[in-house]
């Protein structure tokens, strides 16, 4: 998930640039490799890694995932579609995805959210300000949009700017 945060922002620009409408093609199909293989629908998270070779001493021999969420990683993640959507042509095929994988993200992280701090999840165990901050940030730039809208990004990031410093060290409500 992280590097993906890493390189398809500039990638997009690069197209955007260069003009060369493959390379639109290559980010998109990043994503839906990302929404194929790490995304949990019980959870509606999405899991840290990938192996693809299920070889990796972290991997589930079946599905290749590794065996928790990270918050970053989702945050990073979600910033990565939102940085895309910048540069994404209005009219390639692949923006209708790319949204609907933010609101994917949007939906998930709702509702693993903190009660009574604000906090989100780090990982299991642990709550952490600046996974709330990575997560905050693209609820925040795309909850004008129509498309992930107000009603599941507003209440959230609002009440995580506000209570993000007091954060309890406490069980996480999910894992793997």
């Amino acid at each position: 998930l992280d590097e993906l945060f890493m390189a398809s922002p500039f990638y997009a620009q690069h197209a955007k640039l260069s003009g060369n409408a493959a390379d639109f093609d290559d980010v998109v199909k990043q994503f839906r490799l990302i929404n194929e293989h790490l995304y949990d629908a019980k959870s509606g998270l999405y899991f840290h890694g990938w192996d693809e070779k299920r070889t990796q001493d972290w991997a589930d021999k079946t599905t290749g995932t590794s065996s928790n969420f990270w918050g970053c990683a989702i945050g990073w993640y979600a910033m990565a579609a939102v940085d895309v959507l910048d540069f994404l042509p209005q009219d390639h095929a692949g923006r209708a995805e790319i949204t609907a994988t933010l609101k994917r993200v949007c939906d998930g992280i709702v509702r693993w959210q903190d009660k009574d701090s604000g906090i989100w999840w780090q990982v299991r165990e642990y709550t952490a300000a600046i996974a709330s901050a990575w997560l905050s940030q693209p609820t925040r730039r795309s909850s004008g949009t129509p498309t992930v809208g107000r009603a599941n990004t507003t209440n959230a990031t609002q009440f995580t700017t506000a209570n993000q410093w007091r954060a309890p060290h406490s069980a996480a409500p999910y894992s793997h």
